[in-house]
């Protein structure tokens, strides 16, 4: 048996292969592979993308040239070893070059999923064939590199103006690098391809694109509380949006009425829904990462209202959970009568709410979870010094009066608090749209609404509440939701105001 050593110098071969002059090495290098090892997709993708840039030089003389042009101006960026980073087993072992791939034809398809191993044809048969005899090789190089250089930006949660400011303001990628902070810590990409569409596709005015963050992280938080499905389906659900846009052929000011239609149904969790998740967040249903991070934007906004520096608080594993009452309670935390099952069962259910858990900012020691409050109260304000734990520990901050005790009733009325931060202030329900009744049919059975930028959507009488019938006439202010339709969106869920 040869000896690894031995085997590296006299079993490792290299071939050389010498072409003449306009011969086609993209042609021998598929060829070669074809019989050998078997290259990865992105591999596939450029070989034949520069081959097919070779036969398509309108003049063959100067045909090195047209490519090298390409390849330099378009192309050259993704030799950087950040391409070759492989995503591991829940990937299929995909590089990240391919991934980039798969979003990219996710977004220009509108598809829900690709498999791995499609990629290559799926660009060739699908993407490629879509275009029009207008669209030539240049087109396809342009698209890849300006979604790629959005791709690093949501990946990486930075922006470097002088790489994205030939296809994007430094304002827009800016806001991009900071939203795109929400899906990182949660390691959510499924939304990866709709926001590479939305920013690539859609001219969307600043102030627009901030909302419709707004409404995608809203959208998203609320199925990862309380939907059965999660975000398992978001990939399809946004492949669907992407086609529909499309169709529909929307302005970009519109997509913020059009991605209110995702809460029709039970599409999105509404706030009763969120809070019933929230009473219960501390349990295993919910992720431990899921639970910090909300606590964590909820201390960003009190510590806003303290004035303090919104952003401070950095979100990472050094910020822990902490329950108030502890998961085992019955040894310092005494109960008036152990015997009454109904006050062991509240406290039991108390101690996994929203409302008795808290950050802790320093290591601490394992048994302070298990001490009873009075020894607690300093303790967590030693390991935290949040906002979230000083109006635990405080009864009272002006004067300061600490708190004596900590039971079902404190926890119920900070759940609610607390709850009402998560649905109002920070992940609010998809944005009610406002406006005045035009051309209403006297008959009550159809009309159209005005909004306030003046344009029309189409309504049913059937969709207001039967008390408000009697009291519409033309020039009545009413509130609504946005859905699409196959010719443009209607107004639904209409009330009077």
């Amino acid at each position: 048996m040869k000896t690894t050593s031995t085997s590296r110098l006299h079993s490792f071969g290299v071939a050389q292969i010498q072409i003449t002059t306009g011969a086609s090495s993209e042609r021998i290098f598929e060829s070669v592979n074809a019989r050998g090892r078997t290259i990865n997709e992105f591999d596939h993708l450029r070989n034949n993308i520069f081959l097919k840039a070779r036969v398509s030089a309108k003049d063959h003389t100067s045909a090195e040239d047209q490519v090298g042009d390409l390849y330099k101006n378009h192309w050259q960026h993704f030799e950087d070893r950040y391409w070759t980073k492989r995503l591991g087993p829940n990937n299929e072992e995909m590089l990240l070059s391919e991934r980039f791939v798969q979003h990219f034809l996710m977004a220009k398809l509108g598809k829900g999923s690709i498999a791995h191993r499609n990629l290559f044809s799926t660009y060739e048969r699908e993407y490629r064939a879509g275009l029009t005899e207008n669209q030539g090789i240049a087109l396809e190089f342009h698209e890849l590199e300006k979604y790629s250089k959005v791709y690093r930006v949501i990946l990486d949660c930075k922006y470097d103006s002088e790489t994205c400011r030939e296809f994007h303001s430094a304002r827009r990628m800016k806001l991009l690098a900071q939203r795109m902070e929400f899906y990182k810590v949660l390691n959510i990409t499924s939304l990866y391809p709709f926001i590479l569409y939305i920013i690539n596709e859609l001219e969307i005015p600043y102030k627009e694109l901030d909302k419709v963050f707004d409404i995608l992280e809203s959208y998203t938080i609320r199925c990862l509380l309380a939907s059965s499905q999660g975000i398992r389906n978001h990939n399809d659900i946004f492949a669907d949006v992407i086609k529909s846009v499309g169709k529909v052929k929307l302005g970009p000011t519109d997509l913020l009425g059009y991605l209110s239609g995702l809460q029709e149904g039970d599409k999105c969790p509404n706030d009763e829904a969120v809070q019933s998740a929230l009473a219960q967040c501390g349990g295993t249903r919910i992720s431990a990462l899921l639970t910090r991070y909300i606590l964590y934007r909820i201390e960003l906004v009190k510590a806003a209202s303290y004035n303090t520096v919104k952003g401070a608080l950095r979100f990472d594993k050094s910020l822990t959970l902490e329950h108030v009452m502890p998961i085992k309670w019955r040894q310092n935390w005494p109960l008036s009568d152990l015997q009454n099952s109904r006050l062991v069962n509240e406290r039991n259910r108390a101690k996994q709410s929203i409302g008795n858990l808290t950050l802790l900012t320093k290591e601490t020691n394992k048994d302070l979870g298990n001490r009873n409050f009075s020894d607690k109260r300093g303790l967590l304000l030693e390991h935290s010094g949040l906002k979230l734990t000083q109006e635990i520990v405080y009864e009272s901050v002006n004067p300061i009066r600490e708190r004596e005790m900590w039971d079902v009733a404190q926890i119920r009325a900070r759940e609610e608090e607390l709850s009402k931060c998560v649905c109002e202030e920070i992940w609010p329900f998809m944005p009610v749209h406002s406006g005045e009744l035009k051309n209403w049919h006297p008959s009550f059975t159809d009309g159209v609404i005005i909004d306030a930028h003046g344009q029309e959507f189409p309504v049913e009488v059937s969709e207001f509440k039967p008390s408000d019938i009697a009291l519409l006439r033309k020039g009545t202010k009413v509130k609504y939701e946005k859905a699409p339709t196959e010719s443009g969106l209607k107004a639904i869920n209409v009330v009077r105001v």
